[in-house]
């Protein structure tokens, strides 16, 4: 069984070492959401809006994959429907 902290990344800020969370963006539904929530920025609570340059470049590549992963699964939940629907229909 996975624990808690293998199925979220925990961010650590590269400059003072607190843990991130997301800055809180506009909101939208479906596909929209999964991708803002994929791209939005990281603060830190000492240092500000971190940018994407400010982690090393292992981190930034886990950053870079689970944003892609998060907007493949946005598609996949989107076009999935249309998909059944299209193949019930005909």
């Amino acid at each position: 069984m996975f624990q808690e902290k293998e199925l979220k990344m925990i961010v650590i800020c590269p400059k003072c070492g607190v843990r991130l969370s997301k800055m809180h963006s506009a909101s939208g539904m479906g596909l929209g959401f999964i991708f803002t929530k994929a791209l939005e920025p990281y603060e830190c609570k000492h240092c500000g809006i971190i940018r994407r340059s400010d982690f090393p470049a292992d981190q930034r590549k886990k950053m870079l994959l689970r944003s892609i992963v998060m907007g493949v699964i946005g598609l996949i939940v989107i076009a999935a429907p249309i998909i059944i629907l299209n193949i019930l229909i005909n």
